[in-house]
C-alpha cells in the first residue's frame, strides 16, 4: 500500500474527529506495529 493511505486510514479511523499531531503519529505508529510487513520502510523516503 501506498504511504500516502496510511495516514488517511489513519485520519479515517478518527471518524471525523480532529487528531493532534501526536495522536496521529502515535497511530501511524501503532499501524506499522500491527502490520510490519505492509509498513516495511513505508515512512522512508529512499529517494532523499
Amino acid at each position: 500500500m501506498d504511504r500516502k493511505y496510511w495516514t488517511l486510514l489513519a485520519l479515517g479511523a478518527a471518524q471525523g474527529k480532529a487528531l493532534t499531531p501526536v495522536q496521529l503519529q502515535k497511530t501511524l505508529f501503532l499501524l506499522g506495529e500491527s502490520f510490519p510487513d505492509k509498513m516495511e520502510n513505508c515512512y522512508r523516503d529512499s529517494k532523499i
